[in-house]
């Protein structure tokens, strides 16, 4: 006896099964074997049009396990608990790989300028127009990303090698809500990058994004509390950077494999991954994450404000003048062109609100916008005899205003740093062996230097939010100081200079297990000092004894009895002259200007009356703090071994 059994075509029940009733429209013409489900139908409410919301929030709510219906809204007044309360992920610690299985794109409209042709086609179908151009709907796109038939072998290549460095992986459900906390408390006031109503989940609200909790967590893992949960396998305690590096592997991994398709997870992680630095091409890399976040944002046309009927305007809002102001301290810090600029911008700026300017946010911006202006100096084509911003550069406090009271110490110290950081480029330095220049932008660059190290003296650098602007400050604040050590004529400024050289080591120094930037820069100053303390040594001896020394090395005069002093560094049977065979005089050998060169002080044999050219390789010092990696061909930079400086004596 047969029996007929028909499944229903859409409950809960069918769609667990792997196979629809009947194969879909696409796999009936390609005549191939339908594997696909219901799940993969495209959810129209991802769009930005906000068309269907009521069909998403009927379809978007996850469905309990427990039988007792679908699942409350989330709370949002705690940003680390919603992971908490959501069933779809209890265990975020135990994801697996499949968790980045590609899925339609969740994100919004795709812009076209009214440059391209299709923006003609599309204006006859109704699509959301603006003044620029259009906004076309994704659905034709995910049409025919909807149906993918049977994995490739490429795919299921790649589907190994990603499980094989272990794409997933995150420290354990404690330790990661604690770093959660750590960010939200500490970068997110100054930063908003992550939406704090819907951390790590997609548009939907449905889906965690693995990259977005690894770049979170590797953001958050340089502050000094998060060192009890750097935690991922077992109990084993991992040290900053290598728990930042193990994760942050795993980020890019995901990003090169094209795992995620929704562009607002993608500008989140980037924006956060061009915050970390690590080795020689550090600085390359998060300058590219960077232009990825932007090029994602002007894709998605947020440069024109096409969210603001949607419930997460604000927030997109928020992420986009996020990304303006990393750009500004991108291009300042990594001397790269700036990528946004304000012509191209159809939104108003927060600085426009009252409400927002004196915010650590606003205050960020505020400090932003300086920097743009303060890159204009340094433009090819800018008059070579500018020295830098002159007149009208506004205070902290003008900054703040009477915010200071409200904004907590840290966040209140690292925008403080910010600032200074901002006021020493303000200055154009000039070459290093031109005269001191008597500028206001000189004398504020020397007054941020030392504000500069009293606040990473008093404050202690590992309480701060961990931004790169800390390393950063530091690194200014060394070159400023051994400029000043070269440049002044006057022994106590050098004396003063060369003691906050001395302090801009030891904080960087303790900084080196958490930023890379820190322990470069630390090894640089003690080279800079050692051989600063040579040539002070040097110049200390009296002048008379110079001036004979400078006879010598001319061979014009003989030398008499009373110049048999212990300086001389030559053997005894090297310092005796010859005799004379015609008159009994004592001369001077003709090799003895060779043997009484000095190679305590590591200079030319010509000696100086000053210690200004005693290393041409310190000439292009500058351009080494903020390049994009210094070049290793250096001869400063051969004698470093920056693994293991700390057991090391630097040679200078």
């Amino acid at each position: 006896m047969s029996s007929v059994i028909t499944f229903a075509a859409n409950n809960d029940l069918f769609r667990k099964r792997k196979r629809v009733y009947r194969a879909c429209e696409s796999c009936k013409k390609r005549r191939k074997r339908c594997t696909h489900t219901f799940d993969g139908e495209e959810n129209p409410s991802f769009h930005e049009d906000g068309h269907n919301a009521k069909r998403q929030d009927m379809q978007d709510k996850p469905t309990n396990t427990n039988g007792k219906g679908p699942q409350q809204n989330l709370p949002t007044s705690n940003p680390t608990q919603i992971i908490d309360d959501n069933n779809a992920a209890p265990d975020i610690a135990n994801q697996t790989p499949t968790r980045y299985s590609r899925s339609p794109s969740a994100s919004p409209s795709r812009f076209v300028s009214n440059l391209h042709p299709e923006a003609i086609l599309e204006q006859a179908c109704g699509s959301n127009q603006h003044e620029c151009g259009y906004w076309m709907n994704r659905s034709s796109e995910n049409k025919q990303n909807r149906h993918r038939g049977l994995q490739t072998d490429e795919e299921r290549a790649l589907e190994r090698y990603l499980f094989t460095i272990d794409i997933s992986v995150l420290p354990p459900k404690e330790h990661l809500d604690a770093l959660l906390e750590i960010y939200f408390s500490s970068i997110h006031p100054v930063l908003p990058i992550v939406d704090s109503e819907r951390p790590g989940r997609r548009r939907n609200g449905t889906l965690l994004s693995p990259m977005l909790l690894q770049a979170i967590c590797v953001i958050a893992s340089r502050h000094d509390k998060a060192r009890p949960h750097l935690v991922i396998y077992g109990n084993v305690r991992m040290e900053p950077r290598d728990f930042a590096q193990k994760l942050y592997r795993s980020v890019v991994a995901a990003l090169n494999a094209n795992l995620e398709t929704d562009r607002i997870v993608l500008i989140q992680a980037l924006a956060l991954l061009s915050l970390h630095v690590e080795g020689t091409d550090g600085a390359e890399k998060a300058s590219m994450h960077l232009s990825q976040a932007i090029h994602h944002a002007h894709t998605l046309g947020m440069q024109f404000g096409k969210a603001r009927g949607d419930d997460r305007a604000e927030y997109f809002h928020s992420l986009f003048w996020c990304l303006w102001g990393l750009d500004k301290l991108n291009a300042t810090m990594f001397a790269r062109p700036l990528l946004m600029h304000d012509r191209d911008n159809h939104l108003e700026s927060p600085l426009s609100n009252p409400d927002l300017i004196h915010t650590p946010f606003g205050i960020w911006l505020q400090i932003a916008a300086l920097l743009d202006r303060i890159t204009d100096f340094y433009r090819p084509t800018v008059d070579p005899s500018t020295t830098g911003w002159e007149e009208g550069f506004p205070g902290f406090e003008e900054v703040i205003g009477d915010s200071g009271e409200t904004i907590e110490p840290p966040i209140l110290a690292v925008l403080e740093l910010f600032y200074n950081c901002a006021a020493m480029c303000s200055h154009k330095a000039r070459p290093i062996t031109e005269p001191v220049p008597s500028s206001p932008s000189y004398v504020r660059k020397g007054l941020s230097t030392v504000r500069v190290i009293q606040i990473l003296a008093e404050e202690s650098p590992d309480n701060l939010p961990p931004l790169p602007v800390l390393p950063w400050a530091l690194s200014l604040a060394v070159a400023n100081a051994y400029r000043q050590l070269r440049q002044s004529r006057v022994p106590t400024h050098r004396s003063r200079a060369k003691l906050e050289l001395q302090k801009c080591c030891e904080l960087l120094e303790s900084l080196r297990t958490t930023w890379w930037s820190a322990g470069r820069m630390a090894d640089l100053g003690r080279a800079a000092l050692k051989k600063a303390s040579k040539a002070s040594s040097s110049m200390s001896a009296p002048s008379v004894q110079q001036d004979k020394y400078a006879t010598l090395a001319a061979g014009i005069g003989p030398i008499t009895s009373s110049l048999s002093s212990p300086v001389n560094i030559a053997s005894p049977e090297q310092q005796r002259p010859f005799e004379s065979r015609n008159n009994g005089t004592r001369l001077i050998s003709s090799r003895l200007p060779e043997l009484m060169a000095s190679p305590a002080l590591g200079f030319e044999t010509t000696i100086s009356p000053d210690w200004l050219n005693f290393d041409t390789a310190f000439e292009n010092f500058d351009a080494v703090l903020g390049s994009s990696g210094a070049d290793l061909s250096m001869e400063l930079l051969r004698p470093f071994n920056f693994e293991d400086a700390r057991s090391q004596d630097l040679v200078g």
